[in-house]
C-alpha cells in the first residue's frame, strides 16, 4: 500500500486497472486488487446472507416512508 502526501491523485479516486484509489483519513492511498476471493457457500453462510438481503430489503421500505 502506498500512502501519498501531496495531492497528485486529489482528484482521482476510484480504480485504474487493478489499482485501487482511495481517501483514508485525510490521506490519499494506493493499492493493487485482490487477485483472488475466496468464497464460502456453506449451508450457514448462504442462510445469514439470506437473512442480510431480506434485512436490507426492509430497511429500504422504511427508509421511502
Amino acid at each position: 500500500m502506498a500512502r501519498l502526501k501531496t495531492n497528485i491523485l486529489d482528484a482521482a479516486l476510484g480504480k485504474v486497472g487493478n489499482v485501487l484509489l482511495y481517501e483514508r483519513n485525510g490521506l490519499a492511498c494506493m493499492r493493487s486488487m485482490i487477485s483472488y476471493y475466496r468464497d464460502k457457500k456453506s449451508d450457514k453462510q448462504l442462510r445469514q446472507r439470506q437473512k442480510m438481503s431480506l434485512i436490507m430489503v426492509l430497511l429500504s421500505l422504511l427508509e421511502t416512508c
